[in-house]
């Protein structure tokens, strides 16, 4: 195996790999990483992923140049991950000890966003002193080409 640093007019590189071969992993100097083969376990190479902050309504964008006509014919498994993101929204008011809580988090069959958020003034534990809003998540949505399950034709 051999490790090589190269510091060219083309800027730095670290690469892995085998004697008198191409690379199989490498990292430019700007923080690209670059490799062959899959990751493990059962995740190809081709992995892309996007993230942010979405509201809720929004619908999650898939990454890179992943297309919904992919994921609709199975070229193409999508993975999203959401967490409700904090502070959901602004308390209703400024006066009152308000405590957001989530309600609701989720994603829908077509990545829509459903986050919901109640907030308490814990000052005033009244009918009034419950506010209900729409509210802001973080995700993660991650693309990758299925991969064969071990066994399987």
């Amino acid at each position: 195996m051999t490790l090589v640093i190269d510091e060219t007019a083309q800027g730095e590189e670290l690469s892995f790999g085998f004697p008198d071969s191409d690379p199989v992993f490498t990292v430019s100097g700007k923080g690209d990483v670059a490799f062959k083969g899959s990751l493990s376990p059962g995740l190809a190479a081709g992995l892309q992923a996007e993230s942010g902050l979405a509201t809720d309504g929004v619908i999650l964008p898939l990454p890179g140049n992943v297309t919904q006509d992919q994921v609709d014919a199975g070229q193409i498994v999508v993975h999203v991950h959401v967490t409700p993101a904090v502070p959901f929204s602004i308390p209703p008011t400024t006066s009152g000890d308000w405590v957001a809580i989530a309600v609701e988090c989720s994603v829908d069959a077509d990545r829509r966003v459903r986050c919901r958020a109640t907030w308490l003034d814990v000052a005033q534990m009244t009918p009034t002193g419950v506010f209900r809003t729409t509210g802001a998540c973080n995700y993660v949505v991650l693309a990758a080409a299925p991969t064969k399950q071990a066994g399987a034709a």
